[in-house]
């Protein structure tokens, strides 16, 4: 039994759809990879990028043990990351509402989940795929290994919804057995 951790952090800042949860999962922020875009930016984006070049994405944990998975928010669970929100962003954010619409001065709190052996499954995968598709990178400080799809489709337990398909078909498709052999990662922001 293990614990597997990941970062979302793809090359162009995205978030991440994460299908299992169907969430946006907030991505890393670094002012490095906006270098090639229109320098017209607001003043508090230009101020937060001189304060905080690099800002955590969430984590996206499973710990098999305990059959949890939990979205951590790193801005308010790491030591790190809370005095970088309330000393940098925070403040920031708050003197410039305005521009800032969009960016709430609360921060969400850590979600946890009870997963059965076909969640820790489904977590897995779609963890995999993100990390191999480029959306997300394994906290090596913090997590195993990921096991590769082969080894996740060897795991006990079955993918029984398909979390891509909330339309009107998703009845019909309830307890349908589904091939874990397409990555299935949904991410903001252009691709290569």
């Amino acid at each position: 039994m293990a614990k597997y951790v990941i970062e979302v952090n793809g090359e162009h800042n995205e978030t991440l759809i994460f299908p299992p949860i169907r969430q946006r999962v907030r991505g890393r922020w670094s002012a490095s990879r906006t270098a090639h875009r229109d320098k017209s930016g607001s003043h508090a984006q230009k101020q937060i990028a001189l304060k905080t070049p690099e800002i955590p994405g969430q984590f996206i944990e499973v710990d098999t043990t305990e059959k949890t998975g939990r979205i951590i928010e790193t801005l308010a669970d790491t030591e790190g990351g809370a005095l970088m929100w309330e000393t940098n962003l925070k403040p920031i954010i708050e003197a410039n509402k305005g521009e800032m619409a969009n960016c709430g001065t609360r921060l969400p709190e850590t979600q946890v989940f009870k997963l059965d052996a076909d969640a820790i499954k489904l977590w897995l995968f779609h963890m995999r795929t993100a990390v191999d598709t480029g959306v997300a990178g394994v906290v090596s400080k913090l997590s195993n290994q990921l096991p590769s799809i082969e080894n996740i489709q060897a795991l006990p337990g079955k993918r029984k919804s398909d979390p891509m398909n909330s339309g009107p078909r998703e009845e019909k498709l309830k307890g349908r057995d589904f091939v874990d052999d397409v990555p299935a990662v949904s991410g903001s922001g252009s691709r290569k």
